[in-house]
């Protein structure tokens, strides 16, 4: 009896950590959907696309086109989707997309 104690309250600790390794700010997948996308328009600061949807799962600049990239995974009832945003220079939303997972759904068959 003392070790299946023992047992579930390793267990428990275990479990408590594994739920603060994931990134800070950054929501998961499975929380995001088209409607958390939709208000977000061009024109709209970083500061408000990242209170909105939280911080992006990637992030890439293009210094040489004044660009900055930000992506976000999310479901579209089963399907999964990705948002592409594009920001300038000075952190303005240029234009967002929303299409499907090629990554996801380009693996092996």
């Amino acid at each position: 009896m003392k070790t299946i104690f023992r047992f579930v309250a390793l267990f428990s600790i275990l479990l408590a950590f594994a739920g603060c390794a994931g990134r800070e700010g950054i929501r998961p997948f499975w929380t995001l959907s088209e409607a958390d996308f939709q208000p977000i328009k061009a024109g709209m600061i970083q500061a408000e696309v990242e209170k909105r949807v939280g911080k992006p799962l990637w992030r890439m600049s293009f210094p040489a086109k004044a660009e900055e990239v930000w992506s976000y995974d999310y479901l579209d009832h089963h399907t999964h989707m990705k948002a592409v945003m594009t920001f300038d220079d000075r952190g303005v939303l240029k234009n967002i997309k929303l299409e499907y997972d090629m990554d996801f759904y380009s693996g092996p068959m």
